[in-house]
């Protein structure tokens, strides 16, 4: 059995880590008795699109949730010491994410190049598709906060960088949720993260903004055998 990998939010926060809410940090960490290298969660979004068309067409386009209210989120986060891979499915639909850090100098492809303590010169990179966004975690009254700071369209071994004023822009927030959760199945006596996401394009305005509160499952959920049958269609 392998090692469960060490947490690539942990690495990216550094000393911040220690701040962040104990309900993010669950939802974001690896624990060191786990099993496996696969955590879930589960809980309900609402996705709102645009009021112009345009952005609408300009959202599915970039494959971002549909609309709809209420929408059953589940989430199966696999680690592994490239990174991670969030799977999600909205009502069904999968949106299927990677991450992994660079640094501020140079591309590197595993936790262990990265620099011990140096959170500062880290950033998320996250891919959906050839598009690859850069931000910057930080850490505010205990939530974490996404600063996008890069753009960047891969084709191959190719990273080219994306221009700001035609770039999209996402801004994300994750901070501790008390009250009732909405995720099917109960949340295992934890406590949930309310999660905030706004997308913007110059020129159009903002495309979606979808949230919702999420709640860590001590049990597997089934997203996988969805999101599979969808990626491979």
């Amino acid at each position: 059995m392998q090692p469960t990998p060490p947490s690539l939010y942990r690495l990216l926060l550094g000393p911040a880590w220690a701040s962040l809410a104990p309900a993010v940090q669950r939802l974001h960490d690896n624990p060191a008795a786990s099993p496996s290298p696969v955590r879930h969660a589960c809980g309900r979004f609402d996705v709102v699109p645009s009021g112009r068309w345009w952005g609408r067409l300009v959202a599915r386009c970039m494959g971002l949730p549909k609309p709809g209210r209420s929408q059953v989120l589940l989430l199966a986060i696999e680690s592994d010491h490239r990174g991670e891979t969030w799977r999600r499915s909205f009502d069904g639909e999968a949106f299927v994410t990677t991450q992994a850090f660079v640094t501020t100098r140079a591309f590197v492809t595993t936790r262990a190049s990265a620099p011990a303590h140096d959170a500062a010169a880290l950033l998320l990179i996250e891919r959906s598709g050839p598009v690859e966004l850069h931000f910057r975690l930080g850490v505010e009254a205990g939530a974490l906060v996404f600063q996008q700071v890069a753009c960047r369209v891969c084709l191959g071994a190719w990273r080219l960088p994306v221009p700001a004023w035609c770039a999209p822009r996402i801004a994300a927030k994750a901070s501790a949720h008390d009250g009732p959760d909405a995720g099917p199945g109960g949340a295992d006596g934890e406590g949930g993260v309310l999660v905030e996401v706004r997308v913007h394009a110059p020129f159009l305005g903002e495309l979606v903004r979808y949230g919702g509160v999420v709640v860590p499952q001590a049990r597997r959920v089934p997203v996988d055998a969805c999101v599979l049958a969808k990626e491979a269609r």
